[in-house]
């Protein structure tokens, strides 16, 4: 993914009081990809599971070139391998490379400030979703997510700042 692909794009954390609720938005994701105000470029529902590690669930992507594996070298893939190291590793080349610096072991390095403060809370077993897109006007979305259920937490991130800070990690290493 280019630079300037991701000047505009922002990264979105949502989690869900109920497990099924995830599976729910990323439905009314997929439905709703293109909006006057939005446009979902990746999304999918990834699990935390008891050991730690991330899991990829479900999800897709509204960009025109892609293959099976669209999720394994983009900026979602990225931030799942951050966030999960194993299967960081099985994500391959692209942006998912870069994650080697920030990961020590299986383990996230407590200084990323890639998931600063936005997965504290989630649960193991508990499915969220991570969405890359862009958008003018966050209300579309969130209106989408709050339909869903009120209690939900979002928590969003510039894909510029994210990506930045994986090269950055990559180049101290």
């Amino acid at each position: 993914m280019a630079k300037k692909d991701l000047e505009n794009q922002s990264l979105l954390f949502v989690k869900f009081p109920e497990q099924s609720q995830a599976y729910e938005a990323l439905s009314e994701l997929k439905k709703r990809s293109q909006g006057p105000e939005h446009r979902i470029v990746q999304a999918a529902v990834v699990e935390k599971s008891i050991n730690d590690d991330m899991v990829y669930k479900d999800g897709f992507t509204t960009e025109q070139e892609h293959s099976n594996d669209w999720f394994k070298g983009g900026m979602i893939g990225a931030v799942v391998g951050i966030l999960g190291g194993p299967f960081g590793v099985l994500l391959g080349g692209g942006i998912g490379s870069l994650i080697g610096a920030v990961v020590t072991g299986d383990k996230i390095n407590d200084q990323s400030k890639i998931i600063d403060g936005k997965l504290d809370s989630i649960e193991a077993e508990n499915p969220f979703i991570i969405a890359l897109i862009d958008e003018n006007d966050q209300r579309s979305l969130d209106q989408t997510f709050y339909e869903i259920d009120e209690r939900i937490v979002i928590r969003r991130s510039k894909a510029e700042d994210v990506a930045n800070e994986i090269a950055e990690s990559e180049s101290k290493t």
